[in-house]
């Protein structure tokens, strides 16, 4: 299978690259890198020059790995020549700029998969799993703690911020996992650690249906080790998923099988492609997850309690 990836000098398109081309496919890259012909050697893809290429290079599928301001323009596009297509999250920067791309796909032949990998990472999926089975009773609330250095420039400019870039993964992930919308959100916060344009740094207490609360630290911090954990409390039992992934129920370790949540996404990616799944996640699931960070990123700016329905 002939794979374009968009983007495919940063960081995590290479990350796309080097699992594609274990999942046995023939990969191209474009990239706006002056050393694109170098770095395509380094990695091992095909360059290309323009979009206008794809119709004569066969691309069957193409992979969007770019900052959201550039992934709206790049989809519609893209639809426009019925190409199936991965966007990383958020694909947007507003739920008006995911509407009209899904306007766009509606008379596309093509489909649109969102990158929320975190629904493809084996400790979730488990931990949804024992959630639906009852073992931890009637959810009390829900704590999280997601920290760690910025890694480029660009997340901490116009554009770019905490909310947006890293924390949508959990407004996606908390309804999947819970069956539990947001309600409403109260977020404190600022640029206190790098003073750039975006956030970089926020508390959040949100209510879910049902008066369910769910907690947030959120950081791009300059400290040189990051924390992250994730915990459901139950009337039964208490499941946790560690920084390095594992998960605990009873405080005893729940062995499952691992595999890198991307190259899990990008398999399925490949199977929408054949016309064997439906993207999942989605545009809708794109813009429900956006909703929930604009009533986010608007109680940090007003310092108010934002109803998010």
């Amino acid at each position: 299978m002939r794979i374009l990836v968009i983007g495919a000098c940063g960081r995590m398109g290479r990350g796309h690259v080097k699992y594609l081309k274990e999942l046995g496919c023939e990969v191209y890259g474009l990239d706006m890198a002056p050393n694109i012909d170098l770095i395509s050697k380094e990695i091992g893809f095909i360059p290309v020059n323009d979009i206008k290429e794809i119709p004569k290079l066969g691309i069957e599928g193409i992979t969007v790995v770019v900052p959201p301001s550039e992934e709206p323009k790049i989809c519609k596009r893209l639809l426009e020549m019925d190409m199936n297509i991965l966007c990383e999250k958020p694909v947007a920067l507003s739920s008006e700029d995911i509407s009209s791309i899904i306007e766009v796909e509606e008379r596309a032949k093509g489909r649109v998969m969102v990158g929320f990998t975190m629904k493809y990472d084996a400790s979730f999926m488990k931990a949804r799993e024992i959630v639906n089975s009852g073992k931890i009773g009637n959810i009390v609330g829900i704590n999280a703690k997601k920290c760690w250095r910025a890694g480029t420039d660009w997340r901490l400019k116009k554009g770019g911020g905490v909310i947006f870039i890293k924390d949508i993964h959990y407004f996606d992930l908390i309804p999947w996992l819970f069956a539990h919308s947001f309600e409403e959100v109260l977020a404190i916060g600022g640029n206190d650690y790098h003073g750039g344009e975006s956030e970089d740094n926020y508390f959040l207490l949100s209510r879910l249906s049902e008066g369910i609360p769910f907690s947030l630290i959120s950081a791009w911090w300059p400290y040189a080790k990051g924390e992250s954990y994730f915990e459901v409390l139950g009337t039964r039992d208490r499941l946790i998923i560690d920084r390095n992934s594992r998960v605990y129920l009873s405080g005893e370790e729940v062995k499952i099988s691992r595999e890198d949540p991307l190259k899990v996404e990008l398999r399925e990616f490949m199977d929408m492609i054949r016309g064997i799944k439906k993207p999942f996640p989605n545009l809708t699931n794109a813009l429900d997850a956006i909703r929930i960070a604009e009533c986010v990123k608007r109680s940090l700016e007003t310092g108010k309690v934002v109803k998010c329905r």
